[in-house]
């Protein structure tokens, strides 16, 4: 079996990880930090019950004063994580495209091949990325 894409696998699986930062990079824009500032005094290791209780009032206030404004901040949310299933789903379709059609049904072709014989089960893994390659090197020149 031929793998011409065995070459650019490393590249591909490079841009296939930017492609996932994206959606986090402007989620990381757009909240620009109010949950850490909302949690921040929360993040004490021992918090006296009174103080718990004060900020827990003022965390109610501002959530009643600014809902217009949170309501904002849910909708960027949600925006954010329909790029994350958006991308899930091209990057889906592109590893299946760039593995020869086999990527879909890889999760049915390893349950297939651990109920089979073990003398005559191949392994789904070594026809998708085989453990031995060769190459061919025309040399020109004396």
């Amino acid at each position: 079996t031929v793998h011409s894409y065995y070459f650019w696998v490393p590249v591909v699986f490079f841009i296939k990880a930017l492609c996932f930062l994206v959606p986090r990079y402007i989620w990381k824009n757009l909240e620009s930090g109010r949950m850490d500032r909302l949690v921040s005094s929360m993040n004490q290791p021992i918090v006296k019950e009174e103080e718990r209780d004060v900020w827990k009032e003022a965390r109610v206030d501002y959530f009643h004063q600014h809902h217009k404004e949170l309501d904002w901040y849910a909708y960027k949310y949600m925006f954010c994580e329909m790029l994350n299933f958006c991308n899930l789903l091209i990057q889906i379709y592109f590893m299946n495209y760039f593995l020869g059609n086999v990527f879909i049904t890889y999760g049915w072709d390893v349950l297939y091949f651990l109920v089979m014989n073990e003398g005559t089960r191949v392994d789904p893994m070594t026809l998708i990325f085989p453990k031995l390659t060769k190459c061919t090197f025309h040399r020109y020149g004396p």
